[in-house]
């Protein structure tokens, strides 16, 4: 077990009045600075609402990967919390934004949709960034074609 660097300063505060702090300290800077290049280098998640909004549209070609994400929910509607990331093929306005989940890809954002995550990664300083958000997978409820069809919501507010 490693010992707990310190450090110990006098500070004069207002009055007079004299201060013994101790500091904790990182071991070494270059511990410090590894551990901010490590949270820097994190997709940014974005925050949770819980309200699932937005939508992934194209979801029909990718039914087998979401009936695989929803597992044996019975005859009852899949209810599945995971994470998706957020994927921006380009940078052009009109480029496509893959919405992936578990690595694979199971829809795209809605053009519309689209700009409106390039405006707000602008807005954080990430252009072009891979971001995550928190996804839910619904539906599964067989048709009368014998199929369980399966969608994507997107815990993004993107809303203008």
């Amino acid at each position: 077990m490693g010992r707990l660097q310190v450090s110990a300063r006098l500070i004069f505060l207002d009055y007079g009045i004299l201060a013994f702090v101790v500091i904790p300290m990182a071991k070494s800077w270059r511990a410090m600075r590894s551990r901010r290049a490590a949270r820097a280098s994190l997709p940014y998640h974005w925050p949770a609402y819980g309200t699932y909004e937005t939508e992934a549209v194209g979801v029909q070609a990718h039914q087998a990967s979401l009936a695989m994400l929803a597992g044996d929910h019975g005859s009852w509607s899949a209810h599945v919390e995971c994470s998706a990331d957020l994927v921006p093929e380009g940078e052009g306005r009109d480029a496509p934004v893959q919405v992936r989940v578990q690595g694979q890809v199971v829809g795209m954002l809605a053009p519309e949709d689209a700009w409106r995550l390039r405006r707000r990664l602008k807005q954080i300083g990430r252009p072009a960034a891979v971001t995550t958000c928190d996804a839910l997978v619904l539906g599964g409820k067989p048709t009368a074609h014998g199929r369980y069809l399966y969608g994507l919501g997107l815990d993004i507010a993107l809303a203008a």
